[in-house]
């Protein structure tokens, strides 16, 4: 078992793909479970998102457990109102700055994952 703190994250999508502008996760590394996105491996929405070319954001990342988890997903309606770039409160440039500022999710190595993940799926 892991003595990693379950980190609950928030993907934002830059752009819809269907009805979907959000992926709602948790995991116990998370800059592994990026990389599996980013390869495509740990989510079919996520692996047709990448694949559509729609940038992706790490929106929000807390610390919380499998039943946090299902209790937000469960909670209905839109993952808009878990998003601070949907309500507002942070463009996507400060969203990905946020990222790379936490230092413990720079000590597990989540920025570089991160903005590789932003970058394939931009194309750029």
């Amino acid at each position: 078992m892991s003595t990693r703190p379950r980190k609950i994250y928030l993907l934002h999508f830059c752009r819809p793909f269907g009805h979907a502008e959000h992926y709602l996760g948790s995991t116990d590394h998370l800059s592994h479970r990026l990389r599996k996105h980013a390869r495509g491996e740990a989510s079919t929405l996520v692996r047709h998102v990448v694949a559509a070319g729609i940038p992706i954001v790490v929106a929000d990342v807390r610390e919380g457990d499998r039943t946090e988890e299902r209790r937000l997903k469960n909670r209905g309606g839109s993952k808009s109102r878990h998003c601070p770039i949907c309500r507002g409160e942070l463009t996507l440039e400060q969203a990905m700055r946020r990222i790379r500022a936490n230092r413990i999710l720079e000590s597990e190595g989540v920025a570089p994952v991160a903005d590789a993940l932003y970058q394939l799926a931009a194309g750029a």
